[in-house]
C-alpha cells in the first residue's frame, strides 16, 4: 500500500512542478510580493532626521534640556518588518493558494470518474487518499524551502538558527492548509464553488492572519479573531524563528494548534469522500 500510495503522490509532485504556470505562480509571484512589500514595510521605519527637528525647536526661541533619570526602560516586543515580514508572510500568503488549490483538485477527480476508476485497479481507499495528501504535502514544503532559500539569499532574512524548529513549522503548517484543502473539497459541489470559496479564504484569513501586515498593528478584537486561522498561527511560529531568534520548544504549541486544525480539517473532508466508488 505505501508503494502505492508513493506512485499516486510522486505523480501529482510531478505534475504540479511540469506546469510553467504554476512554477510562476508558486514560486516567482511570491518573491515578486516579497520584495514589494518588504521595501514597501521597511521604508515606514526610517526616522527623521534630527537636523531639521532641532532647527524648528530654535527657531521658536532658546531650547532648554532637562536631563532626569527614568531608570531602566522596559523591553521592547519586537515586531516583525521589512521582509522580516514579508518573506514568511508571502510564504504563508502562496502556499494557502497553492495547497488548497492542490487538495481541491481532488473534487475534479471525484466528479470524472478519476476516483472511482483508481478504486477499481488494485489501490485501497486508503492508498488513494494517502498519496493524495502527501503529494499535496510534498509540493507544498517542496515551495516552502524554495522560498525560505530564496528570501535568506535574496532579501537577507535570518531564518533563525534551528533548522528543526523550522521545519516543525513548515510541516505543520502545510499539513493544516492540505486538511482544509481536503474539506473544501469535500463539501463543496462543484470545482467552481471549491475554488471560489478557498480563494475567499486564502486571501481573507492571510490578511486577517499577520501574513501581509504585523499583527501587533491591528485592534485586540482583529487579533483574537485572527486565531481561528492556520495563518495565524503560522505566522506566529515563524516570527519566533526570524524576530525573536527562538528554537524549538518556542514553536512547538504553535505547531500543535496548526496540526490540530489540520486533523480536523481531514477528517471532515474524508468523512464526505466516503463513498468514492
Amino acid at each position: 500500500m505505501v508503494a502505492r500510495a508513493s506512485f499516486i503522490s510522486g505523480h501529482y509532485l510531478s505534475s504540479t512542478y511540469r506546469n510553467p504556470a504554476a512554477l510562476i505562480f508558486s514560486l516567482l509571484m511570491p518573491l515578486i510580493f516579497t520584495f514589494v512589500l518588504g521595501a514597501v514595510n521597511g521604508s515606514g521605519n526610517a526616522e527623521r532626521p534630527a537636523g531639521p527637528l532641532v532647527m524648528e525647536a530654535t527657531a521658536a526661541g532658546p531650547v532648554v534640556v532637562v536631563v532626569e533619570s527614568a531608570g531602566e526602560a522596559p523591553p521592547q516586543p519586537a515586531t516583525a518588518d521589512g521582509f522580516s515580514q514579508s518573506s514568511p508572510g508571502m510564504l504563508v500568503t502562496f502556499g494557502l493558494v497553492s495547497i488548497m488549490s492542490g487538495a481541491i483538485t481532488l473534487l475534479v477527480e471525484r466528479q470524472t470518474g478519476t476516483l472511482r476508476r483508481l478504486l477499481t485497479a488494485p489501490l485501497t481507499r486508503s492508498a488513494v487518499m494517502g498519496g493524495k495528501l502527501v503529494g499535496v504535502m510534498a509540493a507544498g514544503i517542496v515551495q516552502a524551502a524554495i522560498l525560505i532559500v530564496a528570501g535568506a539569499l535574496l532579501f537577507r532574512v535570518d531564518w533563525g538558527g534551528s533548522p528543526l524548529a523550522l521545519a516543525v513549522m513548515v510541516v505543520a503548517f502545510v499539513f493544516s492548509v492540505a486538511g482544509l484543502g481536503i474539506a473544501i473539497a469535500g463539501f463543496a459541489r462543484t470545482y467552481a464553488q471549491a475554488n471560489a470559496l478557498s480563494q475567499i479564504l486564502t486571501y481573507s484569513t492571510a490578511a486577517l492572519g499577520g501574513a501581509w501586515w504585523p499583527i501587533e498593528i491591528v485592534p485586540d478584537w482583529m487579533e483574537r479573531l485572527a486565531m481561528i486561522t492556520p495563518a495565524y498561527w503560522a505566522m506566529q511560529g515563524f516570527q519566533d524563528i526570524i524576530v525573536r531568534d527562538e528554537g524549538l520548544a518556542a514553536v512547538l504549541p504553535d505547531a500543535a494548534v496548526l496540526c490540530a486544525m489540520g486533523a480536523v480539517f481531514l477528517a471532515l473532508g474524508l468523512s464526505r469522500f466516503r463513498h468514492l466508488a
